[in-house]
Order: C-alpha cells, then sequence, then structure tokens
C-alpha cells in the first residue's frame, strides 16, 4: 500500500500544466520518529513539479497524513528563534497596531508567539494546532489552543471574526492551498489582516540551501506565487519583506482587497532554468559531504550529527548515510530524545552526552544555526573534536 498520492492539478491555480523539472529516488520520509524497538523504514519519492500557469513550485507526491500519526517534532527550540517570534511580536503590535485585537493563529505550534503577542499588545489570543503534545505545552503560558485542523468543519464551529489572522510556516504544509485561504477570508473581520510567512524559493535557490527540499514541504513559493494565490481569492498585499529565518523566507501582510488588483512591484521568481541547476548541482553537494564522512571513518574517527530536523533526513538520504556512519545525533529538543530516525536508525540524544560519547567529529546538520551550536559546543559542552559544516559555501570548496 502507497503512503503518498500524485496531484494532477496545481495545488494555487487547479492548472493541469504542470510538468516535472527534476526527480530524486525514494528516500526515507522526514518527520518520522520513533522509539527505538518500533524502528520503520517508509520511504517515498520526491519529484518536483512546476505549474505553467501561476508557476509555482511543488511536488508531485503528497504523504498521507496517518503517515505521521507518531509525529514528534515540536519545531524550533533554538534561542535564536524564540528571539526572532520576540521581535516579529513586537513589530506586529507596534506596525500594523495589534492592540486589545482578536488574534488568530492557524499551526500556532507552542503558542510563543501568541504568548508574546499577549504580553505586548494586550491582545486576546487564539489558536488552533495539531499536535497533542503542543497544545499541552501552550497551556504554560495560559494559552488555550484548539487541538485539530484548520478546516471546514472546524470553521463551521467558530462563532468569532478576527482582527489578524496569522499563519506562517504552514502552506508550504498545505494540499488543498485554495480552500485554506477561503476559510481565512470568511474568519477575518472586513478590515482585518492576514500575516503569511513561508520559505522564499528565491532564497533557498540563491543561497544553495538544497536540504530545504523535503516530503512535508509541498509548495515552494516566490512572493511572485505567493501573491497569485491570495490575490486570486480576493486579497491584496500591502507589506513584504524577505527575513533571514530557516534559511530564508518571505513575510507578507495582507488584507481584504476592494476591487480586483493586478501586483505591479513584486519580485519575480527565480528562472526556471536556475531552479533546474539548483537540483542538478544539489546530486554533487551530496556526494561530497558523503565523502566529507567516509574520509573521517577511515582515519579511523567516529562521527556524529547535531541537529535531528527534516533537513537530516535529506541529508541523510542523499548522502547515502546512516547510522552505520553517524550512530548517535544530538538535539535539544528533549521530545526527540531516545527516538530514532526513519529510515536511516541513529538514535537522537541529548547534547550532554556529547563529553561520554566523546566523539572525534560532530557534523553540524542544523546549518542556519551553525554559529550557535558552534558556541554551545565549545562554551557548553567543552567540546574539544571537530565541528564539520556542510553548508553548501564550504563543501563546495
Amino acid at each position: 500500500m502507497s503512503n503518498y498520492h500524485c496531484i494532477e492539478v496545481c495545488r494555487a491555480c487547479q492548472s493541469d500544466l504542470l510538468f516535472e523539472i527534476y526527480k530524486k529516488n525514494d528516500i526515507p520520509i522526514a518527520g518520522i520518529y520513533t522509539n527505538q524497538d518500533n524502528y520503520v523504514n517508509i520511504h517515498s519519492p520526491i519529484t518536483i513539479m512546476i505549474c505553467e500557469h501561476c508557476r509555482l513550485v511543488q511536488l508531485k507526491e503528497t504523504i498521507d497524513s496517518s503517515v505521521y500519526t507518531e509525529y514528534h517534532f515540536v519545531g524550533n527550540s533554538s534561542s535564536s528563534y524564540e528571539f526572532y517570534l520576540n521581535q516579529l511580536a513586537r513589530q506586529l503590535v507596534e506596525q500594523f497596531y495589534l492592540k486589545e485585537k482578536d488574534i488568530f493563529e492557524i499551526g500556532a505550534s507552542n503558542g510563543v508567539l501568541l504568548k508574546y503577542l499577549r504580553r505586548y499588545g494586550e491582545n486576546n489570543v487564539f489558536g488552533i494546532e495539531p499536535s497533542i503534545k503542543l497544545c499541552e505545552d501552550a497551556k504554560g503560558f495560559d494559552i488555550h489552543l484548539d487541538q485539530g485542523y484548520f478546516d471546514r468543519s472546524y470553521v463551521n464551529e467558530l462563532n468569532n471574526k478576527y482582527d489578524c489572522v496569522i499563519i506562517r510556516h504552514v502552506l508550504e504544509h498545505i494540499d488543498h492551498l485554495r480552500e485554506v485561504i477561503f476559510l481565512i477570508s470568511e474568519i477575518l473581520k472586513d478590515d482585518g489582516i492576514v500575516v503569511v510567512e513561508v520559505p522564499s524559493i528565491n532564497e533557498m535557490v540563491r543561497k544553495r540551501n538544497y536540504s530545504n527540499v523535503f516530503h512535508e514541504h509541498l509548495n515552494y513559493f516566490s512572493e511572485q506565487t505567493l501573491n497569485y494565490l491570495f490575490t486570486k481569492i480576493g486579497f491584496e498585499p500591502f507589506f513584504t519583506k524577505n527575513v533571514d529565518i530557516h534559511g530564508g523566507a518571505i513575510f507578507s501582510v495582507y488584507k481584504k482587497a476592494q476591487d480586483f488588483i493586478k501586483v505591479t512591484n513584486e519580485t519575480a521568481q527565480v528562472e526556471i532554468d536556475e531552479i533546474i541547476s539548483f537540483f542538478v548541482e544539489s546530486d554533487q553537494y551530496y556526494k561530497d559531504i558523503r565523502k566529507i564522512v567516509l574520509d573521517l571513518i577511515e582515519k579511523g574517527k567516529t562521527v556524529h550529527g547535531f541537529g535531528a530536523s527534516h533537513r537530516t533526513f535529506t541529508i541523510l538520504g542523499y548522502a547515502n548515510l546512516d547510522k552505520g556512519h553517524i550512530p548517535y545525533i544530538y538535539d535539544n529538543n528533549s521530545l526527540l530524545h531516545g527516538k530514532v530516525l526513519n529510515g536511516f536508525g541513529n538514535v537522537i540524544v541529548s547534547p550532554t552526552f556529547i563529553q561520554k560519547f566523546s566523539p572525534d567529529a560532530i557534523v553540524i546538520f542544523a546549518t542556519s544555526y551553525e554559529k550557535e551550536i558552534r558556541e554551545e559546543l565549545k562554551n557548553k559542552y567543552g567540546y574539544k573534536g571537530e565541528i564539520i559544516s556542510i553548508r553548501q559555501e564550504v563543501v563546495s570548496k
């Protein structure tokens, strides 16, 4: 039985003018963490498609939600990310006058952003989050989140409209994009705003962030394709900027449009040839990573990793590495400790084990937080071994 289904029309515009630009072989599906006695090996291919009509880059495969029943990932636990959310809340309160407003967040994680929006703007905050554990964590901030999915049945039960709807790092995961935007429009007040943040394909290609492509990210937006999606459903953008988070993201604010508009000052999407080159070049990048690790092992060195996010699955999969090469991966996310990565078998442990295991080298998989991790390894854990960077500009020297 297949763990995925394939789309036949574009997720943004419903056009059937999709064509394949690149295909990767099967690798273990990212984001599945299991107990060591319940090890699984669930694979899927990754096929990159582009819509000739609206130009949205997207995956052909959609992983069935049942696969993530034992989903343990809890989002970003780094101090720099929490600082980013703190500053974002301040910006929203001050720049967009979100004070004493009703705010609703879709995919609210553990409620950290809502916590700050309430603190700085005395706002009434609400949200929905699929993870039972994250909803429980939010209660620690005295924030109640509904547990479930933002869909038609849920919206039908809502009896409120909101001054602001926030949807950050969610749309890239959504199969039914248009439905979600329509539902947002229904719960938004006529003078309300929608705050959107998604990974940027332009930044991904420009920075050569090859590992930002994984199964759970179905859609790869540019400012151009994001605006297309929202304007076709009655919104208009009035603020957009690039933000340096998760390898580069688009931060946009939309409001309901009074009439049909044509956006004329948006940043265009990178050309198709550049996108194709990006995927072709990724093959060599993963070969180089494999060589770095194998060279260390051949010298008799033990190699561990740091960072067990979705990107780690991509890197291990296409570099053809597993627990035999890198037996342990350190991560600050306590919910992952003792778990193993689907298909690879690497055991995730607390960084406090570094002194006990004393590996000769640690590969930093969490490339976006390399500086922070280096400081943590040296200053907090007194690590004296090799710290291996796999950032593209280092690997490809």
